[in-house]
């Protein structure tokens, strides 16, 4: 049973496919009336007796029902709060999912060996069965999905050049949540789906000890259903069932995460704010660029049920868990804890643990990253410390090993932190160390086999470039330019911006231009992407290297006083006007430290440039604000930075305007860029050089380059 929602929002049938409603009113879990005396009650009961479809109407996800009773014709389409708790919901999401695995097999099997002569995709288009705050959750596929979809979303508005405030269509959302998180192995949907594989004890046993868990650690606790006030909404919640993995990708535990449905819960009710800090990326490999340079140690912390150790303090109630209701049944759950699923469960968590760390181990949270903390040692060295929700990087020299043991401590007993043996994977990338080298080198080679696998690509011929040069611009074609499969389009351009956003700068461009493509792709964008794989196919182990530039062991140790300055540079291009759909142009920069990349983006410019100095000068503003936010970084970490930071263009015409402040008819418009750039310029923070185009590295993120000189640029950013 469930309460039916015949809300403004139900859209008009055409003439041909109006459908019969079977009742005006609610439903409650009595038994079901006779369909004939139902049509006009309004207080009647139906029973669901399957889900048979679902769609996304007005920007909500929807499911059309079939009564018990009923058929075809008194079917009707329910919103998707009012069938969340219905087991329903459960067997039709299990259906399409084998439907889905069934057709991505055949799919497999029939694959032409030529993928420029792949068929455009006949078939209707697939409707998305729920949004992505509700599929990539926190604690499901990924500890990191939302985190990391938010990411690649941000990103696919910078290179579309559309505001952070512009949502992304629910289906865009949907697929890239998909992407992100390709290659996890197949994990069960619902407790029946657990019961009945290969691994039941295993599942069975883990539901246990999540539930003794909770009842230990006063997660919630029981109350009549009777006692709470009336017109409160109980949520529903769901087993979330999990692989552990190590960094090779083999199972080492089975989880099982009680989540509620948060969705369920209504703003200024039971929840208020949300807002939860994130650590940025770059200053992750500033942490290690640093870590390399000083050949410091480092250690990898996690924190278990992290969520668990924030108190809630509105009052929401849930059903009792599945598997646990029996002599429960007029019982439900007051939550004390936040937990994992709870709409102000990242806030709560976030807010304890940055207070506990600033305020009881008196670390310092940056200006520039507020998840980054440092502290100065007894020795006067810097201790750092990278927060990513609840994983934990630090870093510290080896003669402060024992004053760091003492924060870890603090932190051990606080939250019950696990201290991980080996810092081998970070984020879902591939740590490696050489010493002898001073090295740290950063790479996805887990996360892209998976993915080629997931998409069937995992015996491709490599490709020696990500993009065909000139395959953008290409005449049209009538194979080519026919509708392709949107959702498959769209899950492999999320895989692509996760790792262009992470560990690899060199398919940077390659992704902005898949992103640029997603509302109506073609045969065109899926060679195009399909490419990119094969790409990634043979280059699994290039990544990110740090120290390469170092040289001979650095005297300075991390107190910051050394006369051995820190080098900050940027390289910073633009590709004027070359897409014929908008003739906007596209900003591509990279921003190193002491020669280690630790920031880049390639993206289309808001506005069209009206002149190549034009488009040169937005790519060196954007470039110049990183440079600055790294010298800021680098400030509040008390080290010695070089005056006067170095941005290579290859634009004479745009060095001269930034370095003379000369306006002219083809540069009066330009006013905010030109006047920040002009400034920052005459302050002596920034100076600008140029490069020839053929050494101009930021190249590789504005344009598709023949092999040759891709290859150098590659090396020239990664030390690969």
């Amino acid at each position: 049973m469930l309460d039916l929602d015949f809300s403004d929002e139900q859209d008009p049938e055409p003439e041909d496919e109006q459908q019969s409603t079977p009742l005006q009113g609610g439903c409650n879990n009595k038994s079901a009336s006779e369909p004939s005396a139902a049509a006009a009650a309004e207080d009647q009961e139906y029973t669901v007796e399957r889900i048979v479809d679902s769609r996304v109407f007005k920007g909500k996800p929807q499911y059309k029902v079939r009564w018990l009773g009923y058929g075809p014709e008194g079917d009707t389409w329910q919103s998707a709060d009012s069938v969340a708790d219905n087991a329903a919901l459960d067997v039709y999401e299990t259906e399409q999912r084998d439907r889905e695995a069934a057709l991505q097999l055949e799919q497999k099997v029939e694959q032409p060996a030529d993928e420029s002569a792949l068929p455009a995709n006949e078939s209707a288009p697939r409707r998305v069965t729920r949004s992505v705050t509700a599929r990539v959750v926190p604690g499901t596929e990924s500890d990191h999905a939302i985190a990391r979809a938010h990411m690649v979303m941000s990103a696919i508005r910078a290179v579309r050049g559309i505001g952070h405030t512009e949502a992304v269509p629910a289906a865009e959302a949907e697929a890239i949540g998909r992407g992100v998180i390709a290659g996890h192995p197949v994990e069960p949907r619902n407790c029946a789906e657990a019961d009945s594989g290969p691994h039941a004890q295993q599942w069975a046993a883990a539901r246990q000890k999540e539930h003794d868990t909770c009842l230990e650690r006063k997660v919630w606790r029981y109350v009549p259903r009777a006692s709470i006030p009336a017109g409160t909404r109980v949520i529903s919640n769901k087993w979330v069932h999990k692989y552990k993995l190590d960094d090779q990708g083999n199972i080492t535990r089975f989880k099982a995460r009680l989540t509620p449905r948060g969705f369920q819960q209504v703003y200024g009710h039971n929840y208020w704010e949300t807002f939860a800090r994130t650590a940025k990326y770059k200053t992750l490999m500033l942490f290690y660029s640093l870590v390399a340079k000083w050949n410091y140690e480092t250690m990898q912390l996690d924190v278990p049920e992290a969520f668990l150790n924030a108190d809630l303090p509105e009052d929401v109630f849930m059903e009792v868990p599945e598997g646990f209701r029996e002599g429960r049944e007029h019982m439900v759950c007051k939550l004390l804890k936040s937990l994992y699923g709870i709409k102000q469960g990242p806030r709560n968590w976030d807010e304890l643990v940055h207070g506990f760390i600033t305020d009881n181990m008196r670390w310092k949270a940056t200006v520039s990253d507020p998840s980054f903390y440092v502290k100065r040692s007894r020795t006067g060295r810097l201790m750092m410390l990278y927060r990513f929700v609840d994983d934990f990087s630090g870093g510290h020299h080896a003669a402060d090993a024992a004053e760091f043991a003492e924060h870890v401590t603090m932190l051990e007993k606080r939250f019950n932190i696990k201290v991980l043996p080996q810092n081998s994977l970070n984020l879902g990338m591939r740590v490696t160390r050489n010493r002898e080298a001073g090295t740290i080198k950063l790479d996805q080679e887990l996360y892209i086999t998976q993915a080629l696998e997931k998409y069937g690509l995992s015996q491709c011929r490599p490709a020696a470039s990500p993009e065909a040069v000139g395959a953008a611009q290409g005449e049209p074609d009538e194979t080519l330019d026919k509708p392709t499969d949107r959702q498959l389009y769209m899950e492999i351009t999320g895989t692509v911006m996760y790792a262009a956003h992470s560990a690899r700068p060199d398919i940077a461009h390659a992704a902005q231009y898949l992103a640029t493509h997603m509302q109506a792709p073609t045969e065109r964008h899926m060679v195009a992407a399909k490419r990119v794989l094969r790409y990634l196919a043979g280059t699994k182990t290039v990544g990110l290297v740090f120290g390469a530039h170092n040289g001979a062991a650095s005297k300075d140790d991390g107190r910051g006083h050394s006369k051995q300055e820190l080098s900050v540079c940027a390289y910073a291009d633009a590709d004027w006007a070359n897409d014929k759909s908008d003739r906007k142009s596209i900003t591509g920069w990279v921003a190193k430290l002491n020669g280690d990349t630790i920031s880049w983006a390639s993206k289309k410019q808001r506005v069209v440039a009206l002149s190549t100095c034009e488009a040169e000068l937005y790519a060196e503003a954007a470039a110049m604000q990183e440079v600055l936010w790294l010298r800021g970084m680098l400030h509040e970490l008390g080290l010695t930075v070089a005056t006067g930071s170095t941005v290579f263009g290859d634009n004479q015409s745009a060095i001269a305007v930034s370095k003379n402040g000369v306006k002219g008819e083809r540069t009066k418009h330009v006013d905010v860029k030109y006047h920040f750039v002009t400034e920052t310029v005459a302050q002596g923070s920034v100076k600008l050089q140029w490069v020839p185009t053929a050494d101009q590295e930021a190249d590789i993120f504005t344009k598709a380059l023949a092999a040759p000189v891709f290859d150098k640029f590659r090396k020239a950013l990664m030390s690969n």
